[in-house]
């Protein structure tokens, strides 16, 4: 998992990934602004149920609370930005990577898009859902300080599961997808971790689209070698 995440931030150089730096932020930054002002209006909804504590932290956290929630949030729309990018990053990481490998059929645009759509709406509607749970944490002097355990833990799994599924769709049909998944579930959700950590921190969130799709590339195709499904690059070894 480590090499995948240094082989993502070591192509950053290449002139193919740096085209797309800019779109990239820009992108992350229009969906950041509009969950700002889209936790805001949802913030004060929360005013007109009867939970007079809520009521009252909403108020106090004002715009800030709109803000902390959107970074809660974008992990969840990361996956739309990823899908518009996935095809060019991918092509860009197995062209330095994988070249022995024939090119990938590719998901297409409006395929992917739609699958990034998706699952930011599910992603939003779970971590909402959750946001209960957490507050009532946050309150506790005992459970405060897992509330960011547990946010990582829950966002990972979702994370690594659909964000594996984007990349190894490129190349492999959904009944052997599945299988892989299923059998390095493990390695998924700390790779799902990681981009969600990658996409909560301020200024690298601009440019975990980019380092997400690239990471799971070679997350993809390393559990693919692992499988047999693919052989390993020359010279490079896999161990089961």
């Amino acid at each position: 998992m480590i090499a995948a995440l240094s082989k993502s931030f070591a192509q950053l150089d290449d002139p193919k990934i740096r085209r797309l730096l800019l779109w990239s932020a820009l992108a992350s930054l229009a969906l950041l602004a509009g969950l700002v002002v889209g936790a805001h209006y949802l913030l004060a909804a929360f005013h007109y149920v009867g939970w007079q504590w809520l009521n009252a932290v909403i108020t106090w956290l004002g715009s800030i609370g709109a803000v902390f929630l959107a970074l809660l949030l974008f992990p969840a729309v990361l996956g739309i930005t990823m899908s518009i990018f996935l095809d060019v990053v991918a092509d860009a990481v197995e062209a330095r990577h994988y070249a022995y490998l024939p090119k990938a059929p590719g998901q297409g645009f409006w395929s992917g898009l739609w699958t990034g759509i998706r699952f930011a709406l599910l992603l939003i509607g779970v971590n909402l859902l959750l946001l209960i749970v957490w507050a009532v944490m946050a309150i506790t002097v005992v459970l405060a300080p897992l509330v960011p355990a547990l946010f990582f833990i829950v966002n990972g799994y979702m994370i690594g599961r659909e964000y594996f599924e984007t990349a190894a769709f490129r190349r492999y049909p959904p009944v052997q997808v599945a299988g892989l998944r299923q059998a390095y579930s493990g390695r998924l959700w700390i790779a799902g971790i990681a981009i969600a950590v990658m996409a909560s921190v301020p200024i690298l969130n601009l440019l975990a689209p980019l380092l997400a799709t690239a990471m799971m590339v070679h997350v993809a195709h390393d559990v693919a070698v692992r499988a047999g499904l693919e052989a390993p690059p020359p010279q490079s070894p896999v161990k089961p």
